[in-house]
């Protein structure tokens, strides 16, 4: 039978139990990170680094190869699109008269990786605006549009709030995870919500046809145009006003909460083609 001298035996207890206490500690960040998405980003903010996950692992580095920086861009609106991707900085976007769209960045940039706080792609149908990977940190971004743009508009943001006001559009699909949306006087044909982790309110807001998910978030939305409402909530309230002199048929489930309707009797007699769909999980379905 084969036998091992003490140091063999000291190396296999070693690799034994780093292998195990790896394991534990992967089993453990798993567990952290469901029970609360927002962890690393708070543990960033905290401790003033940057976590970085990868395929192979994770790396962290600090702010101090990071500079204070403000960027500056005027763009020729496109004909379709404008389109952007944010990892974790906040969006925020108005009208303007001005006939160019105006993009302000500001931030903390690691030059190393990247030369501005953005990166801009532009063509004649579309515009995108993409945040570069691992080089900012609390990334501010500011837009102003012309009030003449009405075309689509796409929003892709990890941790970030997103904010519209005042716009006219053809189409606003927008998405995001660890981050509010707000929407405040906008006129558009549709709107196409998905929230992971964050309440969506819309207010004082015109909008033909209204689709929305989110996932441990509250919708709450004011429309003040007739429409066909679609919205999914797992678990979260969701609060919807439309106007009172329009007819509307409605189907209305939860599996977890409670159904307050104003406009349930008008609709009984009156059904119309207008259709609000709402379903929920753990929720409450209001309607003004």
């Amino acid at each position: 039978m084969r036998s091992y001298n003490l140091f063999t035996r000291f190396f296999i207890a070693i690799v034994f139990t780093t292998i195990t206490s790896l394991a534990m500690a992967a089993f453990s960040a798993k567990k952290a990170y469901d029970a609360d998405p927002e962890l690393l980003s708070k543990i960033e903010k905290k401790f003033d680094i940057q976590i970085h996950m990868t395929g192979m692992g994770v790396s962290i580095s600090d702010d101090n190869q990071r500079a204070s920086v403000q960027d500056h861009w005027e763009l020729t609106a496109p004909a379709k699109r404008l389109i952007i991707k944010s990892f974790g900085g906040d969006v925020a976007l108005k009208s303007t008269n001005d006939k160019k769209i105006t993009v302000i960045a500001t931030g903390k940039l690691n030059k190393d990786k990247s030369p501005r706080l953005l990166e801009v792609t532009e063509s004649a149908d579309e515009i995108i605006l993409s945040e570069p990977e691992n080089a900012v940190k609390n990334l501010e971004i500011r837009l102003e549009v012309p009030v003449s743009f009405v075309k689509d508009l796409e929003i892709m943001s990890v941790s970030g709030d997103l904010s519209i006001e005042n716009l006219k559009l053809n189409l606003a699909d927008l998405k995001t995870v660890s981050g509010e949306i707000t929407l405040n006087k906008l006129d558009l044909p549709n709107l196409n919500i998905e929230t992971v982790s964050g309440d969506t309110k819309v207010h004082d807001s015109k909008i033909k046809s209204v689709k929305g998910k989110s996932v441990s978030g509250e919708l709450e939305i004011e429309n003040k145009d007739s429409a066909q409402t679609h919205l999914n909530s797992i678990s979260g309230d969701v609060k919807l006003k439309l106007p009172k002199t329009t007819k509307f048929e409605f189907k209305l489930n939860t599996v977890s909460g409670d159904i307050k309707n104003s406009h349930a009797a008008d609709a009984e007699k009156n059904p119309s083609k207008l259709s609000v769909e709402i379903n929920t999980t753990s929720g409450d379905i209001e309607i003004e």
